[in-house]
C-alpha cells in the first residue's frame, strides 16, 4: 500500500505552544477567569457536564449583544490571535515548524502539515 506522502503533526495549542489562550481571551473581554473556571465551569461539571462542553456552552451563553463577551465574530477571534497569541508563544515555537519541515525534507519524501487543536488542561480537570 502506498501512502499519501503527508506527515501530520497535531498540536494542542493551550499550554503546549503557548499559554492558556481561552483564559487570555476571557480576560481580554473583562471576564474574571478564576471565577469562570473554578465556580461557573465547576458547577456545570459537578452537574454532570463534560468539562469541554461546559466551558464552551458558557462562552455561547455569554456571547452576543448585551452579554459579557459581547458579539463575537471570526474576525474578532483572528484579531485576538494575531495581537495576543502570536506575541505569547513559548520560546522556540517560532522555529519549531521550520525545523520540522527541514527534518522531514532531509529524511523522507513527504510534506509536513501541522494543525493546532484548541483545547487544554483547566483547573477543574
Amino acid at each position: 500500500m502506498r501512502g499519501s506522502g503527508i506527515i501530520a503533526c497535531i498540536f494542542d495549542f493551550d499550554d503546549t505552544l503557548g499559554p492558556d489562550s481561552t483564559s487570555m481571551f476571557l480576560a481580554s473581554r473583562g471576564i474574571d477567569t478564576g471565577s469562570f473556571w473554578t465556580v461557573d465551569v465547576r458547577a456545570r461539571v459537578d452537574d454532570g457536564w463534560d468539562p469541554s462542553l461546559a466551558w464552551l456552552e458558557l462562552l455561547l451563553d455569554r456571547s452576543g449583544d448585551g452579554r459579557p463577551l459581547g458579539p463575537l465574530s471570526n474576525a474578532d477571534l483572528r484579531k485576538f490571535g494575531r495581537q495576543t497569541l502570536d506575541a505569547n508563544l513559548f520560546q522556540g515555537v517560532e522555529g519549531l515548524f521550520t525545523d520540522l519541515r527541514e527534518i522531514v525534507k532531509g529524511s523522507v519524501r513527504g510534506v509536513l502539515r501541522h494543525l493546532q487543536r484548541a483545547a487544554g488542561d483547566h483547573p477543574w480537570q
